[in-house]
């Protein structure tokens, strides 16, 4: 059985690779072979995070257990080892799925992900590889495209059958009593008195949820009455003994154990078979979004429970409690006798089938339709035809949202477009798979519409004539942006367009008619679907909020969003479009005209918004159990409970759900909670930043709530996440509407005051929870270490993205931009329109944008009176010239500046130190100075916040130039007492590589090891001069002799695999950085050579650069000789390795290929002019023959796959001038 099938690729030398393989037998490969895989998985199976994501799947198709262990699955042929398994094992004829999902995940106790996901478009590579990385077990040369909810793979001879399949027959009883016992399960128990019907068996208590699948509704048996039902199937099964699998599919809210003839063979949330009564209960829920897709149970163990003819499975359904408004149990129950894998026979399957033998197949896909209207917005009667060139074909299609069978209707006739319709068409064609399905959406415009222009994006919303409420409601969406000339019209191509899901927001304003709305992209299956609108980054969910009566300037949620993401901090990003929400029959019309919304990103866990681990049901220990959390605090969401007890605070559950949390997971965040709690201290916790809380983002989240005096802030909508490892950080900031003196709300109305004024005088900013004993129920005014840190970034931002200029123009850009829209905005909801009043309202936008302008100007002013400034220095510190002349400014009025240039605070207790200089003019920079530097305001008045920086005029010429991290054990000679290691043998060499002498005070190391060059052996370096740093002096004299010049003893010791190397000079300024690495020379690491500087006066920014090292040129270095010991005769290389890992693999035949046929710029290691190079030709010519070409790549693959002769210079390491060291081992 061959495991590759061979096709035409697109570079021809692949074939020639790969053919090498095709005499590999399932004997040599252990008889893995991957049989099948899913690139585009839409529907078929979900993986731990319920996300629907690339898969393959594995079979051992051989007689004995395999260990997967170190084995490798790749996409690319330049990356063989791209992602390795963990000690996982496979039995015999049995499967092992693995997802493709680019997530990476090893744990050999969990699922497996692998950190790629394979190419859909095709042309790719799927394949196996052995743990030494250089034989293809099985795979794939050349993935062709794939299809939507189709797999590919190879084929089988195997026989399925489903002996419970949809809508079975089933039997059911809610028991009353325990009388029954457990006599139910068994076998010969009558049960010709209970209910009878077809599966499955439940109720729905807020339709329509699970009635479709509901056919023994037992609403009134159990709702408020008990958890339990007992329900059997009665099937058949003609020979138990050829069958070789056997599979349990459950749908099931909330748990089950299930019995077949009487031997339990599988549960789920389920009390011990032993444990279960007749009024037991699911000891956890199964989401009702969860519970209507199968989960797969393999019962193959239990095919010797079977019977010949009739058989019985009997389940427990359990309900998590007797008051739980729904309950599911359907079952599903496949067979299978295993045949023959037909490796070399390859083809798509319509019913993928992960974990089991593949159905039956096709190996062509018939061709898509072609439609004549792309998706959009039209007006009049428009027609769509559907058409294919190829003759025989039949056209299918639906408007129902579902994909087209061969039941669906055949076109016939242009298809009337007379609403808001999707048509999804497919082509069947004989003996090959139904086409990839093609959509397209169309939406029908009145003629009243039919000349809409607007300068911003637009937004229409079909929701087929339902009102959107706090349950989904789907319909579709369609979204025009403005093209060049800045216009938009609502016939434009569009944006985006699809099946969209809607939900209504807002708790006190939820019940307005301008509702504010969850916008959530699905699939045309009604999932979750990514996509990217706006330029956002990918997600399915976004929000549209519709300002209305309390924020008439229609920006002061999308103004603060933006400030909060320029001052560093994720928000929601925002983009203002105009909106028709269509919820009534018939074309768009103007009367579905909305008004202006801002379309925005919602709160979520992903990569681009709050980029947080995903936490699963499995993260239950540390360190995985500490992230990711998003908490908030704020009304809880319908039927949840909240973390209470959790540093004084009930918080609610954002990621993960409060259905999905674990119970260790919420004791551990809310034992951390009250650790964090009890740790808050102003005068301690920036000293601390980083133990519990984010420092810097619990101060800007405060302040970007008090600037604009947000009066519910914290203690509604007031959100904080924490990531695995991390602190917990506050925000993202959200929900701005009754801010900044907005109309409807006086609480915020007054700019020039701590305190909020009516009603219920809004949050207490400096006293709200656990802000509470950081301001310590005040304005930061006073001198903990809190609040200077508080004010001196209140006065950073309003330097940058809260300083008076930047806000007022950014309202100005806005205020132009919404004009147009603002006018057909307030001509709509005419009972909101923009106040009149105190200047600058008057009953005008623009006034209200005026009004908004005022406020804020009039607010950042009143803070900065508040707060006690601190003076800022320009240019800031950092790397000058000698001569720069240091201002130190402040903006407030009336300071005193003090400074001292000595590294001593100006301040003595509350008066000048004796050290501090009166500022009156600019500093004149001279040499490396550090200038701090206090405002006084008034003769004995309060004293600002330190500014600190530092100005380095020059840096000390110091250097490494060699390095031993990771040396040979000490000889029986050098250490006759055994009491050195080899960590004792490492050694830093150090050279100033100046002109001048440089003196080592004040310099110290501040990463990779402990030295301050104050307790150094001599003070000043000579130029030219170098000296040694070593872990054990006894240590070194014994290896090295009292030759070297040793300075001093460090503490700590280098990393035998990678460290960071940092230098710091007497201000803390580094000298230099650097991560050294065991990849650059394998040699160096424990081989017995050192790590050398290849030119010991380059500057010291090439320290990082691995082509500014080489292995030292004798065994054990050459401490303190630097630039006398003898130069290398060459690298340390093995014949035929092109790809520089130490050993000979197909990558090196591949990458010979790639360089001789086709370059792409490929560098050769040995020289940059190619085979021009001398030692390239050497490492290269495999056969020995004097010129390298394709037969030396072949000469490669006979060696490792056909036991031809080795490579002309043999498998052991050799010198080869002018090539890099790449060897492992010297022999």
């Amino acid at each position: 059985m061959n495991p590759l099938r061979f096709g035409l690729r697109p570079f021809w030398l692949f074939f020639c690779v790969f053919a090498f393989f095709a005499g590999i037998d399932s004997a040599s490969a252990q008889g893995l072979l991957i049989t099948e895989f899913q690139a585009f998985n839409e529907n078929t199976i979900r993986d731990e995070d319920s996300e629907y994501t690339d898969w393959i799947e594995i079979f051992n198709s051989g007689d004995a257990e395999v260990n997967l262990d170190g084995y490798y699955l790749t996409d690319s042929v330049e990356e063989l080892n791209k992602w390795q398994f963990p000690a996982v094992t496979i039995g015999p004829g049995r499967f092992l799925v693995v997802f493709a999902s680019g997530k990476d995940r090893r744990s050999a106790d969990s699922e497996l992900h692998t950190n790629f996901s394979i190419e859909r478009n095709g042309g790719e590579i799927l394949v196996l590889i052995t743990p030494d990385g250089s034989s293809v077990v099985s795979g794939y040369t050349e993935i062709p495209e794939q299809i939507e909810d189709a797999s590919y793979g190879m084929a089988t001879d195997s026989v399925f059958a489903e002996p419970i399949g949809e809508g079975a027959s089933v039997r059911a009883l809610v028991p009353q009593n325990d009388i029954l016992g457990d006599t139910w399960r068994a076998f010969n128990f009558d049960d010709s008195g209970w209910a009878e019907g077809t599966s499955g068996v439940g109720f729905e208590g807020r339709p329509p949820g699970y009635q479709a699948l509901i056919g023994i509704d037992f609403l009134e048996q159990m709702y408020r009455v008990t958890p339990t039902a007992y329900i059997r199937y009665d099937f058949q099964i003609d020979n138990p003994a050829e069958l070789d699998m056997m599979v349990l599919d459950m749908r099931y809210d909330d748990g089950f154990s299930a019995f077949l003839n009487g031997e339990l063979v599988a549960s789920a949330n389920s009390p011990s078979a032993a444990a279960l009564t007749w009024d037991s209960d699911a000891n956890s829920s199964h989401a009702d979004r969860l519970a209507v897709d199968y989960v797969e149970f393999d019962v193959s163990d239990h095919i010797s429970s079977l019977r010949q003819g009739r058989n019985v499975l009997a389940i427990h359904g359990l309900n998590t409690s007797q008051t739980s408004n729904d309950f599911l149990i359907y079952p599903r129950l496949r067979t299978v006798v295993v045949g023959d894998i037909q490796a070399a026979t390859l083809q798509y399957f319509d019913a993928p089938s992960p974990g089991a033998p593949n159905n039956e197949g096709f190996e062509s896909v018939a061709e898509k339709p072609s439609f004549s209207r792309e998706s959009g917005a039209y007006t009049g009667s428009p027609t769509v035809e559907l058409s294919t060139e190829v003759q025989d074909a039949v056209i299918r299609y639906t408007m129902d949202g579902s994909v087209p069978d061969d039941t669906s209707t055949v076109y016939s006739e242009p298809i009337v477009v007379d609403g808001a319709i999707e048509i999804i068409a497919r082509a069947f064609e004989d003996g090959k798979l139904p086409s990839p399905a093609k959509r397209e959406t169309y939406l029908l415009l009145h003629s009243n519409v039919s000349n809409f222009s607007s300068n911003l994006p637009v937004v229409i919303v079909n929701t087929f004539g339902r009102q959107i409420s706090e349950s989904w409601t789907e319909g579709y969406a369609l979204i025009v942006e403005p093209e060049e000339a800045g216009r938009v019209r609502l016939t434009d191509e569009p944006h985006y367009i699809g099946k969209t899901a809607f939900k209504r927001r807002g708790s006190s304003t939820g019940g307005r008619q301008k509702l504010s709305f969850t916008f959530e992209a699905r699939n045309s299956e009604g999932d979750d679907k990514d996509v990217e609108i706006f330029g956002f980054p990918e997600e399915s969910d976004y929000v549209m909020y519709g300002p209305y009566n309390f924020d008439r300037a229609l920006m002061r949620n999308a103004l603060m969003y933006e400030l909060s993401n320029r001052s560093g901090r994720w928000a929601a990003r925002p983009r203002f479009v105009e909106c028709y929400l269509h919820t009534r029959a018939g074309p768009i019309s103007s009367a579905s005209y909305w008004g202006v919304y801002v379309f925005m990103e919602k709160i979520k866990r992903n990569s681009g918004r709050v980029d947080i681990a995903k936490l699963t049901e499995q993260d239950n220990a540390e360190p995985d159990v500490s992230g990711g959390y998003i908490m908030k605090v704020d009304r809880l969401d319908p039927g949840d409970s909240g973390l209470t007890g959790a540093g004084g605070l009930t918080l609610g559950w954002v990621e993960p759900k409060e259905r999905e949390k674990t119970t260790q997971q919420a004791t551990w965040l809310r034992n951390y909670c009250n650790r964090l709690r009890s740790s808050l201290n102003a005068n301690t916790v920036v000293a601390n930043d980083g133990d519990y809380i984010d420092v810097g983002s619990w101060i800007d989240h405060h302040i970007l709530n008090i600037y604009p005096k947000n009066v519910d802030a914290f203690r509604l909508s007031g959100y904080m996440f924490k990531d695995r490892g991390g602190p917990l950080q506050m925000g993202p900031i959200w929900d701005f509407d009754r801010t900044m003196g907005c109309a409807d709300d006086g609480r915020a109305a007054d700019p020039r005051s701590w305190n909020n004024s009516g009603g219920d005088g809004g949050t207490r900013y400096f006293q709200f929870g656990w802000y509470s004993p950081l301001f310590g129920n005040q304005p930061p005014v006073g001198d903990s270490a809190w609040a200077r840190a508080y004010r001196a970034r209140w006065n950073e931002l309003r330097r940058g993205p809260l300083g008076n200029e930047e806000v007022m123009a950014l309202i100005d850009e806005w205020g132009g931009m919404l004009n147009e829209a603002a006018t057909r905005n307030f001509n709509k909801w005419t009972g909101v329109r923009p106040r009149s009043g105190p200047a600058p309202l008057n009953r005008t936008f623009q006034g209200e944008v005026n009004h908004l302008k005022n406020w804020l100007t009039n607010r950042g002013n009143w803070m900065d009176a508040q707060f006690i400034e601190s003076p800022y220095l320009e240019p800031e510190g950092g790397l000058v010239d000698s001569g720069t002349q240091v201002q130190i400014l402040i903006g407030a009025p009336g300071a005193t500046i003090y400074y001292t240039l000595d590294g001593s605070d100006p301040r003595s207790g509350n008066n000048p130190s004796a050290t501090a200089l009166l500022y009156q003019e600019p500093i004149t920079i001279t040499g490396n100075t550090v200038v701090r530097t206090r405002a006084r305001f008034g003769q004995r008045g309060a004293w600002s916040s330190i500014t600190e920086a530092t100005y380095v005029t020059s840096i000390p010429t110091l250097s490494v130039t060699e390095i031993m991290y990771h040396s040979l054990e000490p000889t029986l000679e050098e250490d006759p007492n055994d009491e050195f290691s080899k960590t004792n043998m490492e050694f830093i060499e150090l050279k100033n590589i100046g002109d001048e002498e440089v003196s080592l005070a004040g310099i110290r190391f501040g990463r990779g090891v402990i030295f301050d060059f104050d307790d150094a052996l001599v003070g000043t370096l000579a130029p030219g001069q170098v000296v040694v740093l070593v872990n054990e002096p006894p240590a070194f004299i014994a290896r090295y002799g009292q030759g070297p010049t040793i300075i001093g003893e460090y503490r700590g010791s280098l990393s035998d695999r990678s460290e960071t190397i940092q230098m710091l000079g007497p201000l803390g300024t580094p000298i230099f950085e650097f991560v050294y690495t065991e990849a650059w020379h394998p040699t160096t690491d424990g081989q017995g050579f050192s790590l050398v500087n290849v030119s010991s006066d380059a500057p010291v920014d090439t320290l990082g650069e691995g082509a500014s090292w080489r292995p030292s040129a004798v065994l054990l270095g050459t401490p303190g000789t630097h630039g006398e010991e003898p130069q290398p005769r060459g690298g340390l290389q093995v014949g035929g390795d092109l790809d520089q890992d130490g050993g000979l693999s197909i990558t090196d035949a591949v990458v010979l290929l790639q360089f001789l046929f086709q370059a792409n710029g490929i560098e050769l290691p040995c020289g940059e002019n190619g085979l021009e190079d001398e030692g390239n030709r050497t490492l290269l010519d495999n056969d020995g023959s004097g010129p390298v070409n394709i037969t030396d790549a072949v000469h490669i693959l006979s060696f490792l796959f056909q036991g031809g002769n080795p490579p002309a210079l043999g498998l052991e390491c050799v010198r080869i001038v002018g090539c890099p060291d790449a060897c492992a081992a010297e022999e």
